[in-house]
């Protein structure tokens, strides 16, 4: 009898995070009665993680991967939004009138009205979103004196979209204990340079990322340190 596709997914990020290979799901499916999905896209986006975090924690991995469950649930495969259509049927006149009416005063065009774009997706249209790289650009031509280490020693937190928060507010001193709160070693909120405090239980990191900044803090190598992360 085969597991469920949580037991499965459970069973398949425990034998990763103990042993260095990444067996493709159909043949850790045949040696563990698991039901994993073939699923090519998620298989080696999770394989890049699992490179990441080998590289910078060893084995057993002891950082936070991505849920697999997450990735290969049949919820996660209908994300597309529809985009919903108003259709207007034209107006025409159910009945002749024996009355001939003035066309001077009476006499009118109706237009079906225009379809309207719902305001969530006309929203959605108007971001732009921040690549790892243009946010590297924007943060090395900003002056904010805020944003200014000597020693490189400074970790940025990239969002998602453009606008709607500012550069200091997602940028914070690497200091020993933000580095035991990005590891989730320590619960405390990062102090950020603009004087906030952010709750690490309502953003998600990328993987990848922090993966790369523990391996280049762990080899000193200098920032600073670039996290892309999304909100919960």
């Amino acid at each position: 009898m085969s597991l469920s596709l949580k037991e499965s997914c459970n069973m398949y990020e425990r034998y990763c995070r103990r042993n260095r290979d990444t067996p493709s799901f159909e043949s850790f499916n045949a040696k563990h009665f698991t039901c994993l999905p073939t699923n090519e896209k998620v298989y080696n986006d999770y394989n890049r993680a699992l490179i990441s975090a080998r590289r910078a924690s060893g084995l057993p991995i002891t950082l936070r991967l991505p849920s697999l469950y997450k990735k290969l649930s049949p919820s996660s495969e209908n994300l597309a939004q529809t985009i919903p259509s108003v259709q207007v049927q034209p107006q025409t006149n159910s009945f002749k009138s024996a009355i001939t009416p003035m066309k001077s005063s009476m006499n009118m065009s109706i237009r079906a009205p225009s379809r309207v774009a719902p305001k969530e997706v006309v929203l959605k249209e108007e971001k732009k979103e921040w690549t790892l790289e243009s946010y590297k650009n924007a943060i090395s031509t900003n002056k904010s004196i805020l944003l200014q280490e000597q020693n490189g020693h400074m970790v940025h937190l990239v969002p998602k979209y453009k606008g709607g928060e500012s550069s200091e507010s997602l940028a914070c001193k690497l200091t020993k204990s933000v580095w035991e709160i990005l590891r989730g070693k320590n619960n405390s909120p990062l102090k950020m340079r603009d004087g906030s405090s952010l709750d690490m239980s309502t953003i998600s990191l990328d993987e990848g990322d922090l993966a790369e900044f523990v391996h280049n803090r762990k080899k000193k190598i200098s920032g600073p340190h670039f996290i892309r992360f999304s909100r919960i």
